[in-house]
């Protein structure tokens, strides 16, 4: 790793400390993991590889779950530069993976962010936490409607396939249309999932008939013990009134892009 890259996980994680600070859960950083509470057992760690082609910049996130497994995701960045393919990748982050971490994993259910389900398997009961669809266009006019209840519902059937094993597990789902062709990916735990997948072709899309477009949504499924996961639950914006209340669909936007701007000075000062 270069120096340059060690400084931006580095920094990644100081505001991921503060991040977490603003949303009442304690945290400190040690070298480039960042531990969350008192103890040591629960921690979160950014990191940034480079690659080569149009996302020149992989951002990898890595956390302990309740029971010790490792949670795991990673996002491109989107750019013509490493600067700014690395403010991509850590908008997508605030905007996909943070307050899903945050309820399942730190214990706040931020309910305009985050939807939380309980499933029952064979294994047993599961809290869901389910994240914002977040998407991509190459223009304004090209957008793919996010398929919200249906994913939910298909997701809650499935469970019994997808929850077998009695641990911690993070899914992602990515569906993408270019020239109104469709391109799937579902990963659970960071593999392939035929029944992930499965879900994910089971869903009315309705894809633009030319350019690019996409959605993505991560995703938790947890071991219920006993309670849910979250201990606290609240809102990431507290309205001042009816009027002043954003639809739970924008909202969810909107906070992911104003957690994002602070990161983004960061990572543009590490990187220039």
């Amino acid at each position: 790793m270069s120096s340059e890259d060690h400084a931006l996980d580095a920094m990644l994680g100081d505001h991921l400390v503060k991040l977490l600070g603003t949303h009442g859960v304690a945290a400190s950083r040690r070298d480039d993991v960042v531990h969350v509470g008192a103890g040591e057992a629960r921690w979160v760690r950014l990191s940034v590889t480079r690659e080569e082609g149009p996302s020149p910049i992989r951002l990898h996130v890595d956390a302990a779950g309740p029971d010790g497994a490792i949670l795991s995701d990673s996002l491109n960045g989107v750019g013509e530069d490493p600067t700014a393919a690395a403010d991509d990748a850590v908008l997508q982050f605030c905007l996909c993976d943070f307050h899903v971490l945050l309820a399942g994993l730190w214990g706040l259910l931020e309910e305009d962010q985050v939807d939380h389900y309980t499933v029952t398997t064979d294994a047993g009961p599961w809290d869901l936490y389910v994240g914002s669809w977040v998407s991509r266009m190459s223009a304004p006019g090209n957008a793919m409607p996010a398929p919200e209840a249906a994913f939910v519902d298909a997701l809650k059937k499935a469970a019994p396939a997808l929850l077998r094993e009695r641990r911690s597990h993070a899914g992602r789902v990515f569906v993408a249309a270019l020239e109104g062709a469709l391109t799937y990916e579902a990963l659970v735990d960071m593999q392939p999932s035929v029944e992930l997948e499965a879900v994910l072709r089971s869903l009315p899309l309705a894809p633009p008939p030319s350019g690019y477009a996409s959605q993505r949504l991560f995703f938790l499924a947890l071991p219920r013990q006993g309670r849910s996961a979250h201990v606290r639950t609240g809102r990431c914006t507290p309205a001042t009134g009816a009027d002043a209340a954003p639809s739970p669909g924008r909202s969810r936007v909107w906070i992911g892009l104003t957690l994002a701007l602070a990161v983004l000075a960061t990572v543009y000062f590490v990187l220039r």
